[in-house]
């Protein structure tokens, strides 16, 4: 039987607050080619890409449709778990839980250049530079951690309205630096990044 491939991508690691999430996706030997041009047309764009040049709206549309045509996983790493470990740590544990979606699987990795995850012994990986523009899977695992991702922040945004994370989304904007430098930092802030604040 032919092993599935697994794209993997993560968003969320320059942030100064929220999580780093990662994202597994897998056509699971679905017709990828048709899945994908479904997918654009869901989304309204002529082409596959990496989600941070798609708009919100398109994002979302791509992530509904794909929540309910394939398989994918989520992991992400917590603020307070990327203070502790470390950020190349943390990632690795937001991709080993990304990957407890298919732990019945038998798989390969293409991830996104930099992107480490646990399990590198044992199975088969291919690391590619700018993966997401390149690989199909990677870029829907794009897609997927973007749009889970962007959603947390949006609730933040609802509860510490001061900070901006409804338009930031965590990074660290001139408006989101001077709101720290006002209001302190929160708990969803990542201290190791704010050290020079």
């Amino acid at each position: 039987m032919q092993k599935i491939v697994i794209g993997m991508d993560e968003v969320g690691r320059g942030a100064l607050a929220g999580p780093l999430v990662v994202g597994a996706f897998s056509f699971a030997g679905e017709n990828s080619e048709r899945l994908v041009a479904e997918l654009c047309a869901a989304m309204g764009v002529p082409a596959l890409r990496d989600s941070k040049k798609l708009t919100r709206l398109q994002r979302e549309r791509g992530a509904a449709f794909l929540k309910n045509v394939s398989l994918s996983g989520i992991g992400a790493a917590e603020p307070t778990e990327i203070d502790a470990l470390g950020l190349t740590a943390a990632t690795r544990l937001a991709a080993g839980r990304a990957l407890e979606a298919f732990k019945d699987s038998d798989f390969v990795i293409k991830a996104d250049a930099g992107l480490r995850h646990p399990y590198e012994k044992t199975i088969q990986t291919e690391w590619i530079i700018k993966g997401d523009e390149k690989i199909v899977e990677i870029a829907c695992a794009s897609i997927v951690a973007k749009v889970f991702r962007d959603e947390i922040m949006q609730r933040y945004g609802a509860t510490y309205p001061e900070y901006g994370f409804g338009t930031n989304v965590g990074y660290g904007t001139k408006a989101h630096k001077e709101a720290i430098q006002k209001y302190g930092r929160l708990s969803l802030h990542r201290a190791l990044f704010l050290r020079k604040l």
